[in-house]
């Protein structure tokens, strides 16, 4: 799906320049060596349109594309018989494709301003208005269509993101529910079975003195022996309730598609505190929900390791990043359920991406 959407990013690209080639094409057949500032401009265009439609750029993106409407402009100006329009339609097809709808609305309206004082000499009131109304035309179809796009991939990636909570809650619960089923059992071989061998190894004692003491002797040491086993079994049936904190995280990372998750958690890695694996588990959540909805992330790194009775995740994301972190409801909410834990939350963004840092003391809920 990503190699897919990537194709048809560059696709699009291509098509831009092909387009901008042909718009050209009849001034750049009969030029000059006086006609150096044109190729430049021409040049720029091409260079800005590639850079500002690259999947990897997104900071100073409207910068460039009015970068891109001034080269048109001055493009126009310098003399683009027939094709005056078409680069600044470029222009608000990119604005569509990558604004918000209502940037690229106020952008195509600029660049009718001046396409139209440029038409008017040769074309007369109304041929400019017709030019005008043309290249406007085009500008807000490629808006609806950039916004359409635009919601389609939101809710392809809400939908994506969804999908990957329900299959890592599922994983969860499967796992806490085979823990309760584990502490289920073991009461039960406790209380009957364990209650059963009691009271018999007690009958044999009190036999064992009014009969021959070797093979009653015997039995209750059997007894014993069994019930020694069965401490055991039920110490180990209590004592392995891991829950897998890795299987959840690779289910919660394999439903989302963008931005790209790198997952590094120890396969080894089993947490026998289960208030800790969800509140680990909620932290990689919210981290990876902030970084699909605000932070414009394309890779996010995800790292889980413990050390000392401290279990640690770490969230990278190479967003835009912010000035001042601050916290909303859903990251207070997470770090209450940390302190709680006797861990804590810590969030930074040093003007490009965020890192997001929640740890929790292993053991805790349980010993509460």
């Amino acid at each position: 799906m990503k190699q897919r959407r990537q194709l048809a990013e560059t696709a699009l690209r291509v098509v831009a320049l092909v387009v901008w080639l042909v718009v050209g094409s009849p001034t750049w057949l009969r030029l000059s060596p006086r006609d150096t500032a044109w190729v430049v401009l021409y040049v720029a265009f091409a260079a800005l349109l590639w850079r500002a439609t690259s999947p990897e750029f997104s900071r100073g993106r409207l910068l460039l594309m009015g970068c891109q409407s001034a080269c048109a402009i001055a493009l126009a100006v310098l003399g683009m018989p027939h094709f005056e329009g078409a680069l600044l339609a470029l222009v608000a097809a990119e604005s569509a494709w990558f604004l918000a709808p209502t940037v690229t609305i106020s952008l195509s309206l600029l660049q009718a301003v001046p396409l139209f004082v440029i038409v008017l000499p040769t074309h007369g009131g109304l041929g400019a208005g017709k030019a005008t109304g043309e290249y406007l035309a085009f500008a807000f179809f490629a808006t609806l269509v950039g916004y359409l796009r635009m919601q389609e991939r939101a809710a392809r990636r809400e939908l994506g993101r969804e999908r990957a909570v329900l299959l890592a809650t599922q994983s969860l619960l499967e796992d806490g529910a085979r823990l309760h089923e584990r502490m289920r059992l073991a009461r039960e071989v406790h209380d009957a079975i364990g209650h059963g061998l009691t009271a018999a190894s007690i009958n044999l004692e009190l036999a064992s003195r009014t009969h021959e003491a070797e093979p009653l002797e015997a039995a209750r040491a059997a007894v014993g022996a069994t019930l020694a086993e069965l401490r055991g079994l039920v110490g180990t049936i209590r004592h392995d309730k891991s829950v897998s904190l890795h299987a959840a995280l690779r289910a919660l990372c394999a439903g989302i598609r963008e931005p790209e998750i790198v997952l590094d958690v120890p396969v080894k890695l089993e947490l026998r505190d289960e208030a800790c694996v969800h509140a680990l588990f909620r932290c990689v959540q919210e981290a990876i929900t902030n970084a699909m909805k605000h932070g414009a992330a394309r890779h996010v790194d995800v790292r889980i390791e413990e050390a000392d009775g401290v279990a640690t995740a770490t969230i990278r994301d190479d967003g835009p990043g912010v000035s001042t972190v601050a916290f909303g409801n859903g990251l207070t909410g997470l770090r209450e359920r940390l302190v709680e834990l006797g861990g804590g939350l810590e969030v930074t963004s040093q003007g490009k991406g965020f890192e997001v840092r929640g740890w929790v003391r292993t053991g805790v809920g349980a010993n509460a």
